[in-house]
C-alpha cells in the first residue's frame, strides 16, 4: 500500500474488513490507558475508498475504549 500523510480520521467511520474482524480482542484495558494519556503512537493502515481498516484493529478498539474520537492513519490507496 502507497502510503500518503498521517491524517486525523473520526474512528467511528473506520469500518472492518471480513477478514479483520476478531472473535477475542484480549485484554486491550492497557493500551487503552496508554491511548488516552498520550494518544495514538502508531497510526492505523486504511484505505481512502470508503475508509477500510487495513491494519490496526486492536488499536482502533482500543482507541474507541479510551473515548477517543479521531485517531492517526495513513491512509493509503493500493490496499
Amino acid at each position: 500500500m502507497q502510503q500518503e500523510a498521517i491524517t486525523m480520521i473520526a474512528v467511528g467511520k473506520l469500518k472492518l474488513a471480513d477478514d479483520k474482524v476478531r472473535d477475542e480482542l484480549g485484554d486491550i484495558a492497557e493500551l487503552a490507558a496508554s491511548m488516552k494519556s498520550v494518544g495514538v503512537l502508531e497510526p492505523l493502515l486504511v484505505r481512502e475508498d470508503g475508509l477500510l481498516l487495513v491494519c490496526g484493529t486492536l488499536r482502533l478498539h482500543a482507541a474507541k475504549d479510551a473515548g477517543l474520537s479521531l485517531a492517526g492513519s495513513a491512509v493509503g490507496s493500493d490496499a
